[in-house]
């Protein structure tokens, strides 16, 4: 049942740096456990406290594989629960940097939609989609977006020839032969143009 979220622990941070925030906020917004602001937050029934989900999984896992989320402070007889309405009203129009902002992202976002903005970020890195042919690394804004009906992949390559390569292999792979094999003749077509001139 943890196996799904054991592997979100590697990915992801714990809480959200202050100096990514526009002012500073209040220090009721900071997880106890890693000092920054608090992300997926759940709070003591009791003190009041707030953790980060992860912050909290993170450190009752090290005490062993049976075990329940609780306060430290309070103790097990203490679950924590998500927190009111009112408190992620007030998190969730807090201004932060896209975390992308080293890269040139400048746009500045609200707590409550800064994930949904940087899934989308056009200044996110990216490794082209063509991992079979090409290892090439750059930003989502220098390179072309494609979608599942065209590669059967979502994401981005780097070239149109990248481009190409994926759908031909998608063309392979759902036994459109014709469909490949017209493909790869244009594509041998344009190879003779190009040696010609």
């Amino acid at each position: 049942m943890l196996s799904p979220f054991r592997s979100r622990i590697e990915k992801k941070a714990a809480g959200y740096p202050l100096e990514r925030f526009l002012s500073t906020p209040r220090s009721d917004f900071l997880c106890v456990l890693c000092g920054m602001v608090v992300r997926e937050p759940l709070e003591c029934g009791s003190c009041g406290r707030l953790f980060c989900l992860l912050c909290l999984f993170c450190k009752e896992r090290n005490l062993g594989e049976n075990f329940d989320l609780h306060c430290p402070n309070c103790g097990p007889k203490i679950l924590p629960r998500a927190p009111s309405k009112i408190l992620i009203r007030i998190l969730n129009e807090q201004k932060m940097h896209c975390k992308y902002k080293d890269n040139g992202c400048l746009e500045k976002v609200s707590f409550g939609k800064v994930t949904i903005h940087e899934a989308g970020c056009l200044f996110q890195e990216m490794t082209c989609k063509n991992h079979r042919f090409c290892n090439k690394t750059g930003l989502a804004k220098d390179f072309i977006q494609v979608n599942y009906s065209e590669i059967s992949k979502e994401g981005y390559v780097c070239s149109k020839i990248c481009k190409k390569l994926l759908k031909f292999e998608k063309n392979l792979a759902n036994n459109k032969k014709n469909a490949a094999l017209k493909q790869y003749f244009k594509a041998l077509q344009k190879i003779n143009t190009f040696q010609n001139n």
